[in-house]
Protein backbone atom coordinates (compact mmCIF):
# COMPACT_ATOMS: atom_id res chain seq x y z
CA UNK A 1 0.00 0.00 0.00
CA UNK A 2 1.33 3.64 -0.76
CA UNK A 3 -0.37 5.16 2.91
CA UNK A 4 2.87 4.56 5.28
CA UNK A 5 3.40 7.65 5.69
CA UNK A 6 2.34 8.90 9.72
CA UNK A 7 -0.10 11.95 8.56
CA UNK A 8 -2.31 10.24 6.68
CA UNK A 9 -5.66 10.24 7.64
CA UNK A 10 -7.84 7.53 9.06
CA UNK A 11 -10.93 6.21 7.92
CA UNK A 12 -14.06 7.55 9.04
CA UNK A 13 -16.57 5.61 10.62
CA UNK A 14 -18.59 3.82 7.82
CA UNK A 15 -15.78 4.11 4.99
CA UNK A 16 -15.48 0.84 3.69
CA UNK A 17 -12.96 1.87 1.30
CA UNK A 18 -10.94 4.17 2.78
CA UNK A 19 -7.99 3.49 0.69
CA UNK A 20 -7.70 0.54 -1.56
CA UNK A 21 -4.97 -0.90 -3.10
CA UNK A 22 -4.55 -0.47 -7.01
CA UNK A 23 -6.03 -3.03 -9.21
CA UNK A 24 -4.07 -5.86 -10.06
CA UNK A 25 -2.01 -5.33 -12.76
CA UNK A 26 -2.07 -2.00 -12.71
CA UNK A 27 0.28 1.17 -12.07
CA UNK A 28 0.12 4.62 -11.27
CA UNK A 29 1.55 5.13 -14.45
CA UNK A 30 -1.31 3.61 -16.09
CA UNK A 31 -4.02 5.01 -14.08
CA UNK A 32 -2.97 8.25 -14.71
CA UNK A 33 -2.98 7.86 -18.24
CA UNK A 34 -6.77 6.72 -17.63
CA UNK A 35 -6.90 9.68 -15.92
CA UNK A 36 -5.82 11.85 -18.96
CA UNK A 37 -8.56 9.62 -20.92
CA UNK A 38 -11.22 10.60 -19.02
CA UNK A 39 -10.89 14.11 -19.51
CA UNK A 40 -11.15 13.80 -23.48
CA UNK A 41 -14.67 11.71 -22.32
CA UNK A 42 -15.84 14.71 -20.39
CA UNK A 43 -16.19 16.66 -22.95
CA UNK A 44 -18.21 14.22 -25.19
CA UNK A 45 -21.86 13.88 -25.28
CA UNK A 46 -23.65 10.54 -24.20
CA UNK A 47 -20.81 8.35 -23.30
CA UNK A 48 -22.00 7.94 -19.65
CA UNK A 49 -20.92 4.12 -19.69
CA UNK A 50 -17.53 4.90 -20.84
CA UNK A 51 -17.28 7.20 -18.29
CA UNK A 52 -18.64 5.55 -15.53
CA UNK A 53 -16.62 2.67 -16.20
CA UNK A 54 -13.04 4.42 -15.94
CA UNK A 55 -13.99 6.33 -13.02
CA UNK A 56 -14.93 2.57 -11.18
CA UNK A 57 -11.31 1.40 -12.78
CA UNK A 58 -9.30 4.87 -11.34
CA UNK A 59 -10.81 5.25 -7.97
CA UNK A 60 -8.20 3.17 -6.06
CA UNK A 61 -6.18 5.81 -7.78
CA UNK A 62 -8.31 8.64 -6.91
CA UNK A 63 -8.77 7.79 -3.32
CA UNK A 64 -4.82 8.21 -2.85
CA UNK A 65 -4.64 10.90 -4.45
CA UNK A 66 -7.68 12.78 -2.15
CA UNK A 67 -6.42 11.08 1.10
CA UNK A 68 -2.63 11.44 0.45
CA UNK A 69 -2.48 14.80 -1.23
CA UNK A 70 -5.33 16.57 0.30
CA UNK A 71 -6.59 17.51 -2.47
CA UNK A 72 -9.03 20.62 -2.03
CA UNK A 73 -9.39 22.94 -5.21
CA UNK A 74 -7.62 21.12 -7.67
CA UNK A 75 -9.86 18.01 -7.37
CA UNK A 76 -12.35 19.69 -9.49
CA UNK A 77 -9.54 19.88 -11.99
CA UNK A 78 -8.32 16.63 -11.88
CA UNK A 79 -11.57 14.61 -11.80
CA UNK A 80 -14.10 17.02 -13.06
CA UNK A 81 -16.30 14.07 -14.01
CA UNK A 82 -16.51 13.49 -10.16
CA UNK A 83 -18.73 16.64 -9.79
CA UNK A 84 -21.67 14.92 -11.74
CA UNK A 85 -24.37 13.80 -9.99
CA UNK A 86 -24.62 10.46 -11.22
CA UNK A 87 -20.43 10.06 -10.18
CA UNK A 88 -20.83 11.49 -6.75
CA UNK A 89 -23.33 9.20 -5.63
CA UNK A 90 -21.32 6.30 -7.44
CA UNK A 91 -18.15 7.41 -5.27
CA UNK A 92 -20.19 7.62 -1.89
CA UNK A 93 -21.33 4.24 -3.11
CA UNK A 94 -17.90 3.11 -3.56
CA UNK A 95 -16.39 4.69 -0.31
CA UNK A 96 -19.63 4.04 2.11
CA UNK A 97 -21.42 0.98 0.36
CA UNK A 98 -24.08 3.05 1.30
CA UNK A 99 -26.40 5.00 -1.37
CA UNK A 100 -25.96 8.52 -1.33
CA UNK A 101 -29.17 10.03 -2.41
CA UNK A 102 -31.89 7.28 -2.26
CA UNK A 103 -30.60 7.52 1.40
CA UNK A 104 -30.92 11.06 1.99
CA UNK A 105 -33.86 11.36 0.38
CA UNK A 106 -35.74 8.19 2.13
CA UNK A 107 -34.61 9.91 5.36
CA UNK A 108 -35.96 13.32 4.32
CA UNK A 109 -39.40 11.79 3.39
CA UNK A 110 -39.27 9.81 6.85
CA UNK A 111 -39.18 13.10 8.82
CA UNK A 112 -40.80 15.33 6.25
CA UNK A 113 -43.72 16.45 9.28
CA UNK A 114 -41.25 16.78 11.95
CA UNK A 115 -39.56 18.90 10.25
CA UNK A 116 -42.04 20.83 8.66
CA UNK A 117 -43.59 21.27 12.04
CA UNK A 118 -40.64 22.73 13.68
CA UNK A 119 -40.56 25.38 10.44
CA UNK A 120 -44.25 26.21 10.66
CA UNK A 121 -43.77 26.57 14.79
CA UNK A 122 -40.62 29.46 13.86
CA UNK A 123 -42.02 32.83 14.46
CA UNK A 124 -40.20 36.34 13.37
CA UNK A 125 -38.10 36.80 10.45
CA UNK A 126 -37.58 32.90 9.70
CA UNK A 127 -41.80 32.63 9.33
CA UNK A 128 -41.97 35.91 6.93
CA UNK A 129 -38.74 34.16 4.99
CA UNK A 130 -40.68 30.94 4.71
CA UNK A 131 -43.91 32.04 4.01
CA UNK A 132 -44.04 31.84 0.39
CA UNK A 133 -41.87 28.31 0.04
CA UNK A 134 -44.74 26.63 2.57
CA UNK A 135 -48.00 28.39 0.38
CA UNK A 136 -45.97 26.44 -2.77
CA UNK A 137 -44.90 23.18 -0.55
CA UNK A 138 -48.95 22.96 0.62
CA UNK A 139 -49.83 23.11 -2.86
CA UNK A 140 -48.12 21.09 -4.42
CA UNK A 141 -48.45 16.87 -5.10
CA UNK A 142 -45.39 16.41 -6.68
CA UNK A 143 -42.90 14.79 -4.03
CA UNK A 144 -39.99 16.56 -5.86
CA UNK A 145 -41.32 20.22 -5.34
CA UNK A 146 -42.21 19.59 -2.13
CA UNK A 147 -38.85 18.09 -0.47
CA UNK A 148 -37.14 21.27 -2.83
CA UNK A 149 -39.38 23.59 -0.43
CA UNK A 150 -38.86 21.78 2.26
CA UNK A 151 -34.80 22.11 1.94
CA UNK A 152 -35.42 25.65 1.40
CA UNK A 153 -37.27 26.33 4.33
CA UNK A 154 -34.52 24.45 6.46
CA UNK A 155 -31.99 26.17 5.18
CA UNK A 156 -33.80 29.55 6.03
CA UNK A 157 -34.62 28.28 9.32
CA UNK A 158 -30.67 27.55 9.66
CA UNK A 159 -30.18 31.20 9.08
CA UNK A 160 -28.37 30.86 5.89
CA UNK A 161 -28.77 32.18 2.40
CA UNK A 162 -30.02 30.08 -0.31
CA UNK A 163 -28.24 31.26 -3.05
CA UNK A 164 -25.10 30.72 -0.95
CA UNK A 165 -25.59 26.94 -0.19
CA UNK A 166 -23.09 26.11 -2.57
CA UNK A 167 -20.44 28.17 -3.94
CA UNK A 168 -18.45 28.00 -7.44
CA UNK A 169 -15.47 29.29 -8.22
CA UNK A 170 -13.13 30.11 -11.52
CA UNK A 171 -10.01 28.56 -11.64
CA UNK A 172 -8.31 32.29 -11.90
CA UNK A 173 -10.02 31.88 -7.88
CA UNK A 174 -8.21 29.36 -6.60
CA UNK A 175 -6.84 31.51 -3.74
CA UNK A 176 -9.91 32.50 -2.78
CA UNK A 177 -11.43 29.19 -2.77
CA UNK A 178 -8.72 28.13 -0.77
CA UNK A 179 -8.69 31.02 1.56
CA UNK A 180 -12.25 29.81 2.42
CA UNK A 181 -11.72 26.54 2.37
CA UNK A 182 -9.48 27.10 5.62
Amino acid sequence: MLYQQSNVKRPRRGEANHIPDLPTGETPENLEKERLSLLKEVKKRNNHMVKRDKMAKTFSFRRQEVVEKKLSVELKDRWPTLFQVDEMNAEFLRITTVPLQARFLDSLDRHFGQLLQIIRNKGGKVREMTRDKLKVLDQSLDQNTRRECLLKCLIMYLGEDVGKLVKKYLVVQKDEAETELE
